[in-house]
């Protein structure tokens, strides 16, 4: 039986090294499960409502992102835990105006309530191609994120579970997510 269940990166690694659950997709570094990256590594950068009156330049640094009204992900999130780690090392402060686990929730408030977002381009990609969404890449530091799917570092994939993965990869490659 296939059960799909969502929850925030950090819970996720802890589910799979524990054996609630065999498998996990997430965005955060791996810890102590193994990981197979199923995308390439995307570009980080600043979501803002294509209505905003505030225009940021074509590219944004970290540390003018940073500044910005942001609703963010909780510290247990992966693209949180990706701009956390970020900001410690380029001894940047990060404090979000609101923080939200539910990706329609935070692009919901950007576009109504005037705050900004981080994100992965591919998660805003069709947004911002049907002219709802900007997205302003940082690039100092250029910040990454990769879909991995997780596992036990103490077993093998299953044949199921390695069909699975074939399967994913082959779909975001469709998709346009495979960067080779």
């Amino acid at each position: 039986m296939l059960q799909v269940l969502e929850a925030p990166s950090q819970i996720l690694h802890r589910w799979v090294e524990t054996g609630k659950i065999n498998l996990a997709i997430s965005e955060a570094p791996t810890s102590r499960a193994s990981q197979v990256d199923l995308t390439g590594q995307d570009i980080l950068g600043v979501v803002t409502s294509a209505t905003a009156k505030r225009r940021l330049p074509a590219q944004v640094t970290l540390a003018q992102a940073a500044k910005l009204p942001l609703v963010l992900q909780t510290e247990s999130g992966g693209v949180r835990q990706l701009l956390t780690q970020a900001t410690a090392e380029a001894h940047i402060g990060l404090t979000p105006e609101l923080e939200v686990n539910s990706l329609a929730m935070a692009l919901g408030l950007v576009s109504r309530a005037g705050v900004a977002t981080i994100l992965p381009y591919h998660v805003v990609q069709v947004h911002v191609e049907a002219g709802t969404f900007r997205f302003t890449p940082i690039i100092e530091p250029v910040l990454r994120s990769c879909l991995s799917f997780l596992f036990s570092a103490s077993r093998s994939l299953t044949e199921t579970e390695r069909d699975l993965v074939a399967i994913l990869r082959r779909h975001l490659a469709l998709a346009g997510l495979m960067l080779n």
